[in-house]
């Protein structure tokens, strides 16, 4: 079974090269998961002031990521994804107030 799991490729994804602000992780996820870059900084800065959940999630996401690929254009913004990423996020942040952090 360990075998198994060794063989699988870990979930990577390349960070921004496009309006990097730190190192380019919070852009790079918002083009891997299509949605708005400033929405998914807004909400990475509401988890690290929620007990430093975002800062751990940054890190971690940083640790997986890899060098930006040359000007790749970034993909479209989908909307409704956008939504459901900030729903999310709320959800994570009411179930962290809940268990007291």
């Amino acid at each position: 079974m360990a075998a198994a799991l060794s063989s699988l490729p870990r979930p990577r994804f390349a960070r921004s090269a496009h309006g990097r602000m730190v190192a380019g992780v919070v852009g790079g996820l918002s083009e891997r998961l299509e949605i708005e870059p400033s929405v998914a900084r807004l909400l990475t800065i509401l988890l690290t002031l929620a007990g430093g959940v975002g800062l751990i999630a940054y890190l971690v996401a940083w640790s997986l990521s890899t060098e930006p690929e040359e000007r790749t254009p970034p993909s479209p913004v989908s909307a409704r994804r956008t939504v459901a990423a900030a729903l999310a996020s709320i959800a994570a942040l009411i179930a962290l107030r809940a268990m007291g952090l």
